[in-house]
């Protein structure tokens, strides 16, 4: 899991794919207050953090490393109102997929006294990758909540 962050200007952002869920970016360039340059070639990024992240905002920048994707996940612009969301699609999905499959082999014992070794192997993939997504979920709301302490 790591999550980092970004201070500067979003100079440029190309939209790849705009769905209900997930915004697909590409070629974001972010320009740092010392001059330095980083260009993120793809990144996703919900619906409300996606609408956020128009050329020439300054501001934080909150990003996430996931097992199969990068993606930003919150936006505190300058004299701003930060916006956050994070997307769960992945680590909803792994959930589905483990019951599915536990209900599977679970049905396959009952019925022919058998365990099916690819069931009970996408249940331990499901069950691990829930709990890496889950936990990279939690360590980009506890960022932005220990950079955001209350009032």
């Amino acid at each position: 899991m790591s999550v980092s962050t970004i201070d500067g200007t979003l100079e440029a952002a190309t939209m790849k794919r705009k769905a209900s869920k997930v915004w697909r970016l590409t070629d974001l360039t972010f320009r740092a207050a010392d001059g330095t340059e980083t260009v993120l070639k793809s990144a996703v990024a919900t619906p409300e953090v996606g609408a956020a992240l128009q050329p020439g905002t300054t501001g934080r920048f909150y990003l996430y490393n996931a097992v199969d994707h990068k993606g930003i996940h919150g936006v505190r612009p300058t004299g701003g109102a930060l916006v956050t969301g994070f997307m769960r699609v992945n680590e909803r999905l792994m959930a589905l997929l483990f019951a599915i499959n536990l209900v599977w082999v679970g049905v396959m014992i009952g019925m022919r006294e058998g365990v099916p070794l690819l069931g009970v192997g996408l249940i331990v993939f499901s069950g691990v990758l829930f709990f890496v997504y889950r936990a990279t979920r939690v360590e980009a709301e506890a960022q932005v909540a220990a950079d955001n302490p209350p009032i």
